[in-house]
């Protein structure tokens, strides 16, 4: 999928990602649903929320807002190095 340039977006590919710090869902709005390569973009996203979640220490994962803002800033950075563009992150963590 390519990029609108006239528009500066694509097609947007809202998705929720699981990951293993009990249910914790992510929103993305407005964002390709592939980088340029054909990588999915939702790939890049889970692969950056599990190497955040993964290098906060067991003790302060139980923190609710450090580990809701680390995930959104990740998936923030991560998309603008493919994209060039930061997306809108709504992270939600479901207590178990």
């Amino acid at each position: 999928m390519t990029i609108d340039v006239r528009q500066g977006i694509d097609e947007p590919a809202p998705e929720t990602v699981a990951v293993g710090v009990g249910p914790c869902g992510l929103v993305l709005d407005g964002v390709p649903t592939a980088d340029q390569e054909g990588a999915p973009m939702l790939e890049l996203v889970r692969d950056a929320v599990e190497r955040t979640v993964a290098s906060i220490p067991r003790d302060r994962r139980r923190d609710a807002e450090l580990v809701r803002e680390a995930v959104r800033r990740a998936v923030r950075a991560a998309v603008e190095d493919v994209w060039g563009k930061r997306p809108v992150a709504k992270v939600l963590l479901i207590k178990g």
